[in-house]
């Protein structure tokens, strides 16, 4: 039997709780507790209408975290994105907008300048569920991870002579992704957004490492990690899925490429390549401690 209770007093109902998981990793491990600072939970009812926005920053959580969601009886549909923090991310339609239907509902990066972000961003999750509220019943929530990290790090080859030591400050690198605004399905949409780097530092090898995030990648977008020099002169573009499919197929050949792309959030790649007049005619590539490919760019 459903709850019911006047809805214009949600003291008066019973309260349903939502729990929320995050073990759609490669540990295969709940780390809800661990990674998840702050949620934001938008409830639609059976016909797509805003109902309500339930916020909680307390976070980091527990790990028997549960949110309580006091509404009528019936059935809702429940959008769970954590991370939303201003300076990062906005939800068009939250509850400031009470005519706002499920299928307008969206997030997209927060301050773009011309399409691009050098952000470190906070971490993303995104989940739904759709669910009967009853009484003394609860829903769980599984969350996705949007963000993804990269660390990349460019030496010059031990046995080949260079022309100095590799700095950051000379060169420019960013990810070209598709994927700055997402639907209430998660699934990324609007121009393609420049994610460049937000650390750099020099190291004592002659070399450099430097960081940046993107964020859901997708097996059908085109992905690319860009590197030119600093007075804006094309060296590198390597397709991100190309490569990110070569590890898959080494390391877990039994996940489908959208679901390692999901469960993956931290890409090492390392770069070894020679320098000849601001070029590199030939790379070693390593992610993730696996070498991919060793060749002459050129090629």
């Amino acid at each position: 039997m459903l709850n019911s209770c006047i809805y214009e007093n949600l003291d008066d109902c019973k309260p349903y709780r939502i729990y929320f998981v995050y073990d759609y990793n490669l540990r295969y491990t709940d780390l809800f507790s661990e990674e998840v600072t702050k949620m934001n939970l938008y409830v639609f009812d059976e016909e797509g209408n805003f109902v309500e926005e339930f916020q909680d920053a307390s976070g980091p959580f527990s790990g028997t975290y549960g949110m309580e969601v006091p509404l009528p009886g019936k059935d809702y549909s429940f959008v769970a994105w954590s991370g939303v923090y201003t300076d990062a991310y906005t939800v068009e339609g939250g509850s400031a907008r009470k005519e706002i239907k499920l299928d307008d509902l969206k997030l997209q990066l927060t301050e773009l300048t011309a399409g691009e972000t050098s952000k470190n961003l906070p971490d993303l999750f995104y989940g739904r569920l759709a669910s009967t509220v009853k009484i003394n019943e609860v829903g769980t929530i599984s969350l996705i991870k949007n963000t993804k990290t990269i660390t990349l790090t460019m030496l010059p080859l031990d046995d080949v002579q260079t022309n100095g030591a590799l700095l950051y400050e000379d060169y420019k690198i960013w990810v070209e992704s598709p994927d700055g605004v997402y639907d209430n399905n998660n699934n990324p949409s609007g121009g393609v957004i420049k994610y460049r780097t937000y650390f750099g530092e020099n190291s004592s090898n002659g070399g450099f490492s430097v960081k940046l995030n993107t964020l859901r990648l997708m097996e059908n977008s085109t992905n690319t990690l860009v590197i030119e020099t600093s007075y804006n002169e094309p060296l590198l573009r390597l397709n991100l899925n190309q490569i990110i499919e070569e590890i898959r197929k080494n390391t877990h050949n039994n996940l489908s490429m959208q679901e390692y792309l999901d469960r993956q959030d931290k890409y090492d790649i390392v770069i070894d390549g020679i320098r000849d007049n601001n070029q590199f005619s030939s790379i070693s590539l390593t992610v993730n401690g696996w070498l991919i490919r060793n060749q002459n760019v050129h090629n």
